[in-house]
């Protein structure tokens, strides 16, 4: 259901027809019904990592090279903006292991300042000029690399009136969550609570049916050095 569908539905259910602005093109419980449906599917894809919400990345990341290496030498901006969270990341045909830089540090305050090659990833914040996911690899790589970078893409911008992705059982969801925060806006704040409740059981039905479908978690699997190196996405445990 689009998000106009969502809050014409609800706004039918609890009769909310604005007499008092009839003559709007759009009436204000409406409106306001249709913005809490986009902003609820917002809370909703960020709340897991949905099947859907996967993102494959490839790019070259070019070998550090002179006398002196620059200190963002191994920090890599990743090209797609589509890109929210990092979940996994291949260094040609060799998984690196996520740390956090801290650690990194710990195990090796020499590790990031050395030329080789790379076998962790630290996530680092994003790069808010450009708007695009960062992370740091453990050395300045020595050798010109594909990076693939298995993620979770940012929340679509959805329209009035435009599909979400196909996320198992996320209209009840939506429904549910409008409906509490227009019965909220009433001050109707017990009803609200009921549909909350409603809603919540429908996000975790959301999540398990997903988990049952795949039965396990996206890792990324690099291509071996005979076949494509870009990697590709499978579920194991």
């Amino acid at each position: 259901m689009t998000p106009t569908e969502i809050a014409d539905f609800v706004c039918q259910k609890l009769e909310l027809m604005d007499p008092a602005n009839a003559d709007q093109s759009e009436p204000v419980s409406q409106s306001r019904a249709i913005s809490m449906a986009k902003s609820r599917f917002k809370m909703i894809w960020k709340r897991f990592t949905w099947q859907d919400s996967l993102i494959l990345v490839t790019q070259e990341v070019t070998a550090a090279s002179g006398d002196s290496v620059s200190a963002t030498a191994g920090t890599v901006e990743i090209d797609d903006t589509a890109l929210d969270i990092v979940i996994s990341v291949a260094w040609d045909d060799m998984m690196l292991q996520s740390e956090l830089r801290s650690n990194v540090l710990r195990l090796d305050p020499n590790l990031l300042k050395r030329v080789g090659t790379p076998i962790l990833f630290s996530p680092m914040p994003r790069n808010t000029d450009t708007n695009k996911a960062v992370i740091r690899l453990s050395e300045f790589p020595s050798q010109t690399k594909t990076l693939t970078v298995l993620g979770k893409r940012l929340a679509p911008e959805l329209g009035d009136t435009e599909e979400p992705p196909p996320l198992p059982g996320l209209d009840e969801a939506l429904l549910a969550y409008v409906e509490g925060d227009m019965l909220e806006r009433l001050n109707q704040r017990q009803d609200a609570q009921v549909k909350y409740q409603e809603a919540n059981s429908h996000l975790v039905s959301m999540h398990e049916q997903e988990t049952q479908q795949s039965g396990v978690r996206p890792r990324l699997i690099p291509g071996d050095s005979m076949g494509d190196p870009s990697g590709d996405i499978y579920f194991q445990d």
